[in-house]
């Protein structure tokens, strides 16, 4: 009996002594290997439809597609999905509560309320990343605004956007949201949060069990992402631009579980600094009831194929070459469903789900793509 209690002891104690050699992993959720990097088809070449001078996003909901562009006449130009015609122009520049300073949408976000389209524009008062930058969140009812033929606003509320915040509304107000909170501070131990507000009551959703390691200062590298959100549901996903991961959480459900490209660096290994040329994962978002696309720049195609388009002042590298992203898609369980290698450099998608078009925008020219998805998604 005493030797089988010494036996235990010793057996207990090899455990624990394991255990405390084994540093703890950094997501706290269950995390799938999906084999998605180099799979993807060749994209036949983008039709162009339209040419709009300082286009830099883009929006599709109902039979509407949004342009967002630097124009003080009209930051938000409407056209038809059904004909591509021109419909008016709202979010002029001023200083009136349907007014603009100037606008954005980043996250593209478009709620639909008793039949009625409406953005989520944000309204910024300063350059992003200054000190005093703040912007605020606007609902703009499309709907009614074209009916009057002038902005209608139906509710304005304060964001501090000098920590990077991405905001997702998940009800009918900004009582009842998702945030992603980044702070750009070297060595710091809180670099992001995940935060969900329900009815003005705020939670933390706990995502990660410690930070990754880097090699650099800069803590904060790994953690820059886009969300998007289910259209009618309170799924959320999360994708980053420095690593192969998206992370699904549904808020419904309380289900929360993390896609990890097969083969890609992962959260438990070492962040390196990268190339900037290099540097991209997934890009801007589009989302559909059945779909979700991404796009996407580490695979070989983009690592290895360079646009004809050179870059004189843009966010890359001033004289450089830009590189042809790809168009991963996937579904709203974590599946890949399909990629596409893309023959224009596009910075923006969008999807129409109604006619199977995905519209490509070229921030540098303003040129808008369109591309027939109905064969490859059927």
């Amino acid at each position: 009996m005493k030797l089988a209690r010494f036996l235990c002891a010793i057996l207990f104690a090899s455990v624990v002594i394991s255990g405390c050699g084994k540093k703890e992993g950094v997501l706290g959720i269950k995390t799938i290997d999906v084999d998605f990097r180099n799979r993807s088809v060749d994209m036949p070449a983008g039709i162009p439809v339209m040419d709009i001078v300082g286009a830099h996003n883009i929006v599709v909901s109902d039979t509407f597609l949004l342009v967002l562009a630097e124009n003080p006449s009209g930051f938000l130009q409407v056209y038809s999905t059904n004909s591509l015609g021109y419909l008016g122009s709202f979010c002029l520049k001023g200083r009136a509560r349907n007014e603009f300073h100037s606008a954005s949408a980043n996250t593209d976000q478009v709620i639909i309320r008793d039949n009625h389209v409406i953005p989520v524009i944000f309204d910024s008062y300063s350059d992003p990343g200054s000190v005093d930058y703040h912007s605020v969140l606007k609902t703009v009812d499309l709907t009614a605004s074209l009916r009057k033929g002038s902005t209608v606003v139906l509710s304005s509320n304060e964001c501090d956007m000098y920590t990077n915040n991405d905001i997702l509304l998940l009800g009918d107000d900004f009582d009842t949201r998702f945030e992603y909170q980044m702070q750009y501070e070297d060595n710091e131990d809180t670099i992001f949060r995940h935060i969900l507000y329900n009815n003005g009551r705020k939670k933390e959703i706990s995502i990660f069990n410690r930070l990754m390691d880097t090699n650099t200062k800069k803590k904060y590298l790994p953690y820059f992402s886009n969300i998007t959100k289910h259209p009618s549901r309170n799924l959320v996903v999360q994708l980053y631009e420095r690593l192969d991961y998206l992370i699904y959480m549904d808020f419904e459900t309380d289900r929360f579980f993390a896609v990890h490209g097969k083969g890609t660096i992962s959260f438990d290994d070492t962040f390196e600094s990268q190339d900037p040329l290099h540097s991209f994962h997934f890009g801007d978002v589009a989302s559909s009831s059945g779909y979700m696309m991404s796009l996407y720049r580490n695979g070989d195609y983009t690592l290895n194929t360079e646009s004809s388009h050179l870059i004189m002042n843009g966010s890359v590298m001033a004289g450089t070459y830009e590189h042809l992203p790809e168009v991963l898609i996937f579904d709203w369980g974590g599946n890949y469903i399909t990629g596409f290698r893309m023959k224009e450099t596009i910075h923006a998608i969008e999807y129409d789900q109604i006619h199977g078009i995905m519209y490509g925008l070229d921030r540098n020219d303003g040129i808008i793509y369109s591309y027939d998805l109905k064969s490859f998604l059927n």
